[in-house]
Order: structure tokens, then sequence, then C-alpha cells
């Protein structure tokens, strides 16, 4: 399907590569995609090596805010789901995860 995204609002870029591809060759996809979107457009990309593609790139995009008659957008006539807030009448119990397993650094 061909749309056009001028003005999107929001991108998630995965580029996949083999061990050849280079940082600047990721970001390169990153600058085509962004060129055409809002100049507020919140974009978040991310690059993985794998051996398999011989020499090719791997593109996977997901978009926000495109206009499009070919793009359904809001709930429409469709009605949410609501799901029942109400608390379980089981107790809670306990999930034994070891809290301390993986640590984040603060970098601040």
């Amino acid at each position: 399907m061909d749309v056009d995204y001028i003005g999107a609002t929001g991108a998630l870029i995965h580029v996949t590569g083999d061990s050849q591809m280079t940082i600047e060759e990721a970001n390169r996809v990153g600058e085509i995609v962004t060129e055409m979107m809002d100049d507020n457009a919140l974009v978040i990309w991310g690059a993985r090596v794998n051996p398999e593609l011989n020499g090719k790139l791997k593109v996977t995009l997901v978009m926000t805010g495109v206009n499009s008659p070919h793009i359904l957008s809001g709930f429409g006539t469709i009605a949410p789901q609501l799901y029942n807030l109400e608390p379980y009448a089981e107790p809670e119990k306990p999930l034994n995860i070891d809290l301390n397993l993986y640590q984040m650094e603060n970098f601040h």
C-alpha cells in the first residue's frame, strides 16, 4: 500500500543489516524517513546485526499520525471493550521475583 506520510507525528524505526552495516547507513534510514515528517515528530530508532542478510538492509517502520484514506483511524462505530476494574475476589499471590537480579545503573 502506497501511503503518503507527510506530516506524520511519530515513527519507530528498526534497521537490521549484516555485520558490514555501518551506523551511518542505519542513521541514513532514519534521516530519509524523518525528512517528510512533522518537525516536532517523535522518532525512535534502533539497529541490530543479522549475518544472514548478506549485504542487505531490512527496515521495519511503524508510524503514527498518518492521514490517509487507506488507513482507518479512531474508534469510529466500533465500541471499545471495557474491562472489569473491580478487585479480584482471590487474594494476591506473591510472584517470588528477585528484584535485585538486574540492576540498572544511574547515569545522571
